[in-house]
């Protein structure tokens, strides 16, 4: 594993952070140092200034440097009470003076005097270094030639000739067996006729590769031969890898192989157990396909290997440690919790035995018993199903689910729904009402005086009310909103000031309150939902959880229906609540009250402390136990303070559990974590629960009630229990003739228990001294001390009935385990030394491990048991010989899919990386109607590094494909891991359109060479003031650690979709800052370093360390400062001050009114006059030689039609390298300004495979964060248009309240009406009569768009529709045309643009930009139609032209030009700056 993380470079960002870090630090300080400590700013060079700077640190106390997640750290405990000593060394460099530094700094630590940080220090530089990087895929996909797009010029020059003259590359040899002939063992033979044998399996190739001439009948059993063809190799996954990455070249001869009928019978039966998605497991560890990058897999297998290596040491054998690391701990176990009494407390929104609108549903039991189609709900008229939800009205969240609970009820869904509103006490605390209190007040007023149907209203106007990023719920919306229900209402609504200050319903109020104290439903743990008493899933979306809980409980309750347990007359819900006797068992256990310490919830998430890395010392603990004999399934420790009374009368109560034998299948431990200044050198009590073996419980019992007793208290209150000795234990003993063995209990043998158990305390479970804990199978359930200063809680928090509750729940959490456990051979340990001890210890330790994966969230599955396997890989080492493994890994898969071409090279380089078991299971699709891959591809991958005979590093890998058709056209994508931005920067041909039989005759290879530039910083940003919501538009920076013009400041807006931000970097420490301005006056960062700057200024920032080619994601919190509460992040325009009477933009309250057929009816006021010399913005988008070519001449056509300022804004991701140094020339040479963006695709987002759609994407769904604040407006103009007009016409006009403004598609030319789908069917029915628009070119009021949250709402539409493979066929025109009842469009005038295949030639003279469309009738390529239709077209060329060759001449003599490019470096996002940034070394691809 080692090799291949360095053959990855895995280490390189973290190895250049560390460089950074220790030159921002200070550097090496004067003279001949290798190694110095540094505590705040104290410099200590030798060991004895280590403890002058401690001293000197205790009197301000104080640490200026930060430690991150990423450092070294020894001995963490108790960190705000001692200094951090960092210690700067290069062990390498200089050992010896490492080595003295490190055993002074480790023996302070475990003194717990300083925490010791270690950080490399690198003195060299690595800015010129440029290396190979891997980990990527290269494709090429056969173009779409519909429409002619390749550029008719002929490229004369090459480009950067000598980059690449000392590049290395690998060459894939594509299929070993061709027509029948198998290359490689031919070239074994004949390694004389290797370059006849390459020319000849060329020829076979190329004979292949008239793969457009199959017939359908041709492809229909495609799937199932290629399937034949690997499954008959010698090597399966390397003929999988060959047919799915060169699949069209192939696909011919794949035909001509005979089906095997017992193949496809093994195939179907397969495919009736397993799903048709891909399933790539690693030791049962679901690992996404479609999102997976070779980095992050690396770290899994990381992880996987680990954990095996774990459990080895549980003395495991190889073979068993993989087989229980596949094992996870089952979901929360199926426990019911008594969710009934007290009248009132449940507040039922339907009842679907009494509601008329389920009359018509069958309503007997019986109906529901019958079996029915799986995955269908049993719509029968019985409330079999109830849902309790128990809630604050007024928690973040809260609005969400009580209005999916509306929706779900009008859809009639087969569900009953209550709500228990839990609020504060009173409303007298202020002045102002209490709006929990309120809301719940109101419902409940109408539940009882009206009709469910209003309360539901009501909870679905409140939701919408709170769309609007920055929108808070205030009693005036409140009473809007209430007010609209009542206006929809037959029947009058009291006024709500009534209402509220009615007494009628504080008994509701008060009795939901009681309900949830009595049941531990805790306000901190809510909201909480039930099905049936059943928790439902929190980790998912509330009806998520709820339907598969449903589905869940289904069998069980048919089960009892059928064995007439339940009657129609009986109210199923207080069946289950309660049920009879001789029912239980199937119902299942009954929980009188829920627990939020045993049951996570988000308040209380799950902790699992690994416990194996401890295993000795916890195995020499004292057990107390029932019955010695029996394995136990649960472990509990106890961590206690022997001087505090409370904690050992809750020992003392869980002893009496085990003398009374109440859970046989747990054990109890005791930790004796005693306070700092505790006096227990003597202490009986001590001495009786770390000793070992046990005293008697029922003596120890004894003990405790004497020492439990109150003793000294101290002036704060603070009182001691009743110290025993341990000479009066011995007495004791003697009088009640208990069996205390006294020689286990000497001096020494207490003293050397009592250090390890503070060591644990300290080191494995991280507790205060004195603090209390339980911890059972190393989850760490309770303790008495949280996190917040002053946060105690009392051990007697956990009742008698929560352990009785955790013991069973921690049984039947490892109940999967244990089996596996009890049947394992045991290595290394001497049969007879063999007990029920040892594998109880062994189920603790495996139990704290299998729980990571929950607080991880890691999934694990397991395959069907009846699906067969269709080829196992059993491990093997160099030689060939079989070895244990240490991973399982298992790959369902379609031989014939993009995630074959990926996976297969990534499992043949597994295999020869670590013992791994693969199991394949080919799942191919059984009938194809068309070729299921029409791409080429290759993942650059190597395991080792490569040096040459001199002992040198070599370049690295690149990838190389052969045996492509010469005759298409291909287009070549890069598929790199999510946080890299790569660009090309030498490519002397057409990367969008390939054609390798136009290279002339003496280049044979046409090379490309990518560049990786940044990787992204992502994360979310909420503004957690009031409910957390995003702060939409909130402006972020990120700053280098120490800024130099070389190294830019980056900067980003916040979206209000999941509050997501993406800021560009590299490896090294960055300062994340709110960018001054607007937002600086709003917000304050949560947790963030001050730095006085000038008086009275102080700047707020966090700290970001960029270590791993996985980029960071970084949780980021702001609160608004005081005063600045209701105030508007994004102030509105005049036009935004005036729309919609006054009132600022259009809401989303005039939107919901609309709904109920409301209209403002008032227009807006026209624009005001704009600044005469204003810049004008214009955005465009450009693939491919043809299409920069059409986008200069777009360009020149603006220039020459305005007088103002005009900035170009260039999506940067699919330029090419002639373009990005063209434009600065061309910028010089016309006097424009422009920049570059790039914004990667977020993760969150669907993605598109074909690039078209990905440029689409790009045109519409990020323009609310690729453009700085200061730009209020932009034009989007596409690449293949001509400008005829002054583009500040656009900036002036006045688009009427909207933030978008199209021109509609034409409509005088009917020799075209049958492709304007827009005007039939589906489009036709939804535009309700408003125009389908064209987006050739549109213009975007981005103060409004912000505002609006236009851009939020276009992401989340696009993300629901493209799940249909089918929907936004135009995905850049559809989109916004679809959402314009929402996302309102402003008609521009006709004459803004014509295109000559939907405008009549009349309409062709007021044209003010003509742009080069598709025509579906003729499909004439576009530089064809630009010289017929454009008169000024040929002209705008030629220019263009002229300046290229001018560009080229001085190239060719040296002589550059003097002018600067007018590219600014002003705020803006993700810009491009066009240096080679020196704190980073460059990586090519």
């Amino acid at each position: 594993m080692l090799r291949f993380s360095l053959a990855m470079r895995m280490h390189s960002p973290h190895v250049e952070m560390l460089r950074q870090l220790g030159h921002a630090t200070g550097g090496r300080p004067e003279g001949d140092h290798d190694a110095w400590v540094r505590i705040a700013d104290d410099i200590a060079t030798d060991t004895q200034h280590i403890q002058k700077n401690i001293e000197a640190w205790a009197e301000q106390k104080q640490d200026t440097l930060p430690v991150f997640s990423h450092d070294y750290i020894y001995a963490s405990h108790n960190t705000s009470a001692v200094p951090v000593a960092f210690l700067y060394a290069n062990p390498a460099a200089s050992p010896a003076e490492f080595r003295t530094f490190h055993n002074a700094l480790t023996t302070l630590a475990k003194a717990g005097q300083v925490v010791y940080v270690l950080r490399y220090y690198l003195a060299w530089d690595l800015y010129d270094q440029v290396m190979n990087l891997q980990g990527y895929g290269v494709d090429l996909a056969i173009k779409n030639l519909e429409y002619k797009a390749m550029d008719d010029q002929v490229k004369e020059k090459p480009q950067g000739e000598d980059a690449d003259d000392d590049e290395e590359t690998v060459a894939v040899e594509g299929d070993d067996e061709v027509q029948g002939f198998k290359f490689n063992v031919l070239k074994e033979r004949h390694p004389a006729l290797k370059t006849s044998l390459h020319s000849f399996r060329q020829f076979l190739s190329e004979q292949n590769q008239d793969f457009d001439q199959l017939k359908v009948w041709d492809l229909k059993n495609l799937g199932v031969q290629a399937s034949q063809r690997i499954l008959a190799a010698s090597d399966p996954l390397r003929a999988m890898r060959d047919i799915s990455q060169s699949f069209p070249t192939l696909a011919s001869s794949l035909t001509r192989i005979k089906l095997n009928q017992t193949l496809v019978a093994q195939i179907t039966d397969n495919q009736n157990a397993l799903s048709s998605d891909t399933t790539f497991l690693i030791n049962g560890r679901a690992i996404d396909p479609r999102s997976y990058s070779i980095y992050r897999l690396l770290s899994i297998l990381k992880e996987e290997v680990q954990r095996v290596e774990r459990l080895q040491t549980m003395y495991l054998p190889s073979h068993e440690a993989a087989r229980i690391a596949s094992a996870s701990l089952p979901p929360v176990p199926s426990i019911r919790f008594n969710i009934t009494g007290r009248t009132g407390a449940i507040q039922f929104m339907n009842d679907l035995e009494k509601e008329p609108q389920y009359g018509r549903w069958p309503r007997t039991l019986m109906d529901f018993a019958r079996r029915g189609y799986p995955g269908q709900m049993k719509f029968v008229a019985k409330n079999v199903f109830t849902v309790v939800t128990v809630l604050d009205p007024s928690q973040p969240g809260a609005l969400g689910i009580m209005a999916t609970v509306e929706n779900v009820i009008r859809q009639n869904a087969p569900l009953r729904f209550g709500f228990v509103f839990v609020t504060d006490d009173e409303d007298t605390s202020s002045d102002e009402v209490n709006m929990g209190r309120a809301i719940a007040k109101t419902i409940a007023y109408l539940l009882k005086h009206h009709t469910s149907r209003a309360a539901l209203m009501l909870m679905g106007v409140m939701n919408y009310q709170m769309q609007g990023a920055e929108a808070t719920l205030t009693m005036d919306t409140f009473a809007q909103a209430y007010e609209m229900v009542a206006s929809n209402m037959d029947k009058p609504l009291k006024d709500l000031d009534e209402v509220l200050s009615s007494k009628e319903f504080d008994s509701v109020l008060k009795a939901a309150n009681q309900f949830a104290f009595e049941r531990g439903l805790s306000k901190g743990s809510l909201p909480l939902g039930f099905l049936n008493g059943k928790l439902v899933d929190q980790k998912k979306d509330f009806m998520e959880g709820v339907v598969e809980a449903y589905f869940e409980q289904v069998p069980g309750l048919q089960t009892l229906i059928v064995n007439h347990a339940i009657s129609d007359s009986e109210s199923v819900y207080e069946f289950l609540m309660a049920p009879p006797k001789q029912w239980e068992e199937m119902v299942g256990q009954i929980a009188p009250k829920f627990s939020p310490y045993i049951i996570p919830t988000e308040a209380q998430p799950l902790k699992y402390i690994p416990l194996v890395s401890h295993k000795d010392e916890l195995s020499r603990l004292a057990f107390f136990e029932s019955n010695r004999d029996a394995v136990k399934s649960v472990t509990h420790i106890i961590a206690v303070n022997p001087e505090d009374p409370e904690h050992l009368e809750f020992l003392h109560s869980v002893l009496e559990r085990v003398e009374k034998k109440e859970e046989e299948h747990a054990r109890w431990a005791v930790l004796i974590n005693p306070g700092p200044d505790a006096e227990i050198d003597h202490s009986g009590i001590v001495a009786l629960l770390a000793g070992t073996p046990t005293a008697p419980v029922a003596f120890v019992r004894q003990v405790l009630d004497k020492a439990s007793a109150t003793g000294a208290c101290d002036e704060n209150g603070a009182c001691k229990g009743v110290p025993i000795t341990l000479e009066e234990v011995f007495t004791l003993a003697t009088a009640e003739s208990a069996k205390v063995k006294q020689s286990a209990y000497t001096s020494e043998k207490i003293q050397g228990a009592l250090a390890s158990h503070r060591r644990l305390c300290r080191d494995l479970f991280k507790l205060q001294p004195g603090e209390g804990a339980v911890v059972s199978n190393g989850r760490l359930v309770f303790r008495t001390h949280g996190e917040a200063a002053g946060d105690v809680h009392p051990m007697s928090t956990l009742s008698p009935s929560d352990m009785t509750f955790l013991g069973h729940y921690q049984a039947q959490r490892v109940s999967v385990a244990l089996p596996l456990l009890n049947e394992a051979a045991l290595l290394g340990l001497d049969p007879d030394d063999i007990t029920s001890a040892t594998r109880s210890n062994i189920v603790m330790g495996v139990a704290s491990l299998l729980g990571q994966d929950e607080v991880s969230s890691v999934v694990r599955k397991s395959l069907p048991a009846n699906a067969v396997p269709s080829v196992v890989l059993p491990p093997t080492n160099a030689e060939g010989e079989a070895v244990e493994p240490l991973l399982d890994v298992v790959l369902v898969v379609d031989p014939l899919s993009k995630a074959a071409q990926k996976l297969s090279p990534l499992l043949m380089a597994l295999r020869r990386v670590v013992p791994v078991t693969v199991t394949l299971y080919i799942n191919p699709v059984l009938s194809l109607s068309d070729l299921p891959l029409k791409n080429f591809y290759h993942l650059v991958l190597q395991e080792e590094l490569e040096f040459t005979q001199a002992g040198q590093l070599t370049a690295g890998p690149s990838a190389m494909l052969s045996g492509l058709p010469p005759a298409r056209v291909l287009t070549l994508a890069m598929e790199t891991p999510e946080a890299w931005l790569v660009q090309p920067i030498i490519a002397k041909y057409d990367l969008d359109n390939i054609k390798l039989e136009d290279l002339p005759a003496s280049e044979k290879i046409m090379t490309a060479v990518f560049r990786l530039e940044h990787i992204l910083v992502e994360g979310s940003c909420n503004d957690i003031t009031a409910n957390p919501t995003p702060p939409r538009g909130l402006e972020l920076e990120l700053a280098p650690v120490t800024p130099t013009p070389d190294i830019p400041t980056q900067d980003t807006l916040v979206m209000s979709n999941l509050g997501y931000y993406q800021l560009k970097a590299n490896p090294g420490i960055w300062r994340l800052r709110i960018a001054t301005g607007r937002g600086t006056r709003l917000f304050t960062m949560q947790n963030a370093q001050v730095d006085q700057i000038a008086e009275g200024q102080a700047e707020e920032y966090r700290w970001v360390a960029v270590t791993s080619f996985l980029g960071e994601w970084l949780l980021l919190n702001v609160v608004r400062r005081p005063g600045m509460e209701k105030e508007q992040l994004l102030l509105s325009d005049e036009e935004s001050k005036t729309a919609g009477g006054g009132g600022g933009d259009p809401g989303l309250w005039d939107s919901f009114s609309n709904l109920w057929g409301g209209d403002t009816g008032i227009p807006a006021p026209p624009s005001k006059a704009r600044v005469a010399n204003e810049t004008i913005h214009i955005f465009s988008v450009a693939s491919g030689h043809l299409y920069e070519r059409f986008l200069k001449i777009m360009m020149l056509s603006v220039l020459k039609n305005t007088n103002n300022p005009v900035k170009f804004w260039f999506l940067k991701n699919f330029l090419s390298p002639q373009f990005k140094d063209f434009i600065p020339v061309m910028a010089s040479e016309y006097g424009f300004d422009f920049e570059l963006v790039t914004y990667k695709w977020p993760h969150w987002l669907r993605g598109q495979t074909e690039k078209q759609r990905l440029i689409w994407g790009y045109k519409i769904l990020f323009l609310d964060v690729l453009f700085p604040l200061n730009v209020r407006r932009v034009i989007f103009v596409d690449a293949d248009q001509v400008v005829r007009s002054d583009m500040m016409e656009l900036v002036n006009m006045d688009l009427q309240g909207a933030s978008l403004g199209y021109t509609p598609f034409c409509s005088d030319k009917p020799e075209m009406d049958g492709f304007k789908f827009w005007r039939q069917g589906y489009w036709k029915d939804h535009l309700h009569g408003k125009p389908y628009h064209i987006s050739a070119l549109y213009v975007i009021d981005l103060a409004r768009f912000r505002r609006q949250a236009a851009g939020d709402q276009l992401r989340a539409s696009y993300d629901m529709l493209s799940r249909d493979p089918n929907s936004l066929a135009n995905l850049d025109q559809d989109l916004p045309n679809y959402l314009q009842h929402q996302v309102r469009i402003f008609s521009l005038p006709q004459e803004w643009l014509w295109c000559e295949t939907w405008c009549s030639e009349e309409s062709k003279t007021r044209a003010k930009t003509i742009d080069l469309c598709n025509n579906p009738l003729t499909k004439t390529p576009k530089l064809e139609n630009a010289v017929r239709i454009i008169p000024e077209w040929t002209s705008l060329d030629e220019e263009a032209k002229a300046l290229e060759r001018k560009i080229a001449t001085k190239t060719e003599t040296g002589h550059d030009d003097e002018n600067a490019p007018h590219q600014h470096e002003h705020t803006q996002t993700q810009q491009d700056t066009h240096t080679n940034t020196n704190n980073n070394a460059k990586e090519d691809l």
